[in-house]
């Protein structure tokens, strides 16, 4: 089973078991700080969970009953996605040629192992910034690939999320899908029902002056007049009319339209919320909504493939330090007085290299990949 939040698509890791629904959302409270009460849990399906659902393969999705009210007072800017990126990294670019002034100006005359020096240190600035391990235990904090693989895999989230967030978009929308369907289905039986019950009110209620005359004009025996205590006069006949008044007819007739009226007007607020209910649901269910999905995609692609180039360059910049190290071990055992020509070419053309090709486009490929975050975040 897999839980997740559905307006920012971030899973909510659960226990694997437990004994109830009520558990289950006791620990999704603590765990996204949305209220019990507030909780709707639909799977994957668009069934809204209950306690007799079978959920151990199912996809659940948390929804916050509290952002569905149209008064809505809590901080939705606090759903929305921060841009963290890692600290800004400026590449040291050093050509041998100032490394050398540098220490020439300072020592006047620069020996073979201060020249050795010279290009050991230039070559080791370009490994740390350009490596994650200079060793497997040290991570260089100014990295570009440890900045890299960490914005690559933030963009990688990224996406995965807002993919989470459409599913649940989707599930939503079957969901209400299946509750309008439900309300006018309902719906039709009542309304079946009650224009029947209404036509016949409604007939009744225009007959209302001929019944009030038929009642009025109805006999009373006088044996009953007697029972109540009703002093008679046996030579005369009595009607309803003699004992309840026109007004008190009239009264009661009013009431009864009254009634009808109120009946049918809570018939007809009825049939339109229904209708609103079902407008507002096909209205929902076409609207388009601007995901970037495809962009994105490309995106992660061109993502995907920098970052591969730019492990390729410091993997070279490692390699290169190496062989640049183990030759100038050997140069110095050797006990010469001078570089050779050949190899100051050699370290020359390579920090040439590092400090116009490699460190420059590492740099420019970080510089993007920041950029990447901070549309991946946009579109969240």
């Amino acid at each position: 089973m897999e839980v997740f939040r559905a307006e920012t698509g971030k899973r909510l890791k659960v226990s694997k078991k437990f004994e109830s629904l009520s558990f289950l959302k006791a620990e999704l409270e603590q765990l996204s700080g949305v209220p019990i009460s507030s909780q709707i849990l639909i799977t994957g399906a668009g069934i809204q969970l209950r306690d007799d659902i079978d959920v151990k393969n199912e996809r659940i999705f948390l929804f916050n009953r509290e952002l569905l009210d149209s008064n809505i007072t809590m901080n939705i800017e606090s759903l929305n996605e921060k841009l963290l990126l890692e600290p800004p990294i400026i590449a040291s670019i050093t050509t041998f040629a100032t490394e050398k002034a540098q220490k020439s100006s300072a020592l006047n005359i620069l020996n073979i192992s201060d020249e050795c020096g010279t290009y050991a240190n230039l070559f080791q600035k370009n490994h740390s910034q350009g490596q994650m391990f200079i060793s497997k235990s040290f991570l260089s904090s100014k990295s570009f690939i440890k900045a890299a693989a960490i914005h690559t895999e933030l963009c990688e989230r990224l996406y995965q999320e807002q993919r989470v967030q459409l599913i649940a978009l989707d599930v939503a929308l079957s969901n209400l899908d299946s509750h309008c369907r439900s309300i006018v289905e309902v719906h039709e039986v009542f309304n079946a029902i009650s224009e029947k019950e209404i036509s016949k009110q409604n007939m009744l209620v225009k007959s209302l002056p001929i019944d009030i005359e038929i009642i009025r004009n109805i006999s009373v025996h006088p044996e009953l007049l007697k029972s109540a205590g009703i002093t008679v006069n046996s030579q005369k006949s009595y009607s309803l009319a003699d004992f309840v008044s026109l007004d008190e007819f009239t009264t009661l007739a009013e009431k009864g339209r009254d009634a009808y009226g109120q009946l049918s007007r809570s018939v007809q607020e009825l049939e339109n919320t229904v209708q609103y209910v079902k407008l507002g649901t096909e209205t929902v269910k076409k609207k388009k909504y601007n995901n970037n999905f495809s962009k994105m995609e490309s995106s992660l692609i061109q993502i995907r493939e920098r970052f591969a180039k730019l492990r390729k360059h410091a993997e070279t910049i490692e390699r290169d330090l190496s062989r640049v190290q183990s030759k100038i071990s050997e140069i110095l055992k050797s006990n010469a007085r001078s570089l050779s020509s050949q190899s100051i070419n050699t370290f020359e053309a390579l920090a040439e290299y590092h400090a116009k090709e490699y460190l420059p486009d590492m740099q420019g490929i970080d510089e993007w990949l920041r950029e990447q975050v901070a549309f991946f975040v946009k579109c969240k």
